[in-house]
């Protein structure tokens, strides 16, 4: 099972959450659904979960909804725990 965590500032603010926060209520059920599933189907699938190409370990969870299409940016710690740093509206 894959482990998803929201970094964390030391001030204690999370750029997820807020991006999270700006989004409306579908919209960030949509993407909280897909790292449930993404959490559930490890090693998650490529439409879900990618390395992002030419990067040491930067990886891009990918959410379409409605037309819209979102990205949360993180890197992993160890083969089962992902942490997400960055989210936006592609």
């Amino acid at each position: 099972m894959l482990v998803i965590d929201f970094f964390m500032s030391p001030h204690g603010n999370s750029p997820v959450v807020e991006f999270l926060d700006g989004l409306d209520a579908k919209q960030a059920a949509k993407v909280l659904w897909t790292l449930s599933a993404m959490k559930l189907t490890h090693p998650a699938p490529s439409l879900y979960l990618k390395k992002m190409v030419t990067t040491d370990d930067l990886w891009e969870a990918r959410v379409i909804f409605a037309g819209n299409i979102f990205r949360l940016l993180g890197w992993m710690d160890g083969t089962d725990k992902l942490i997400l740093a960055h989210g936006f509206t592609k």
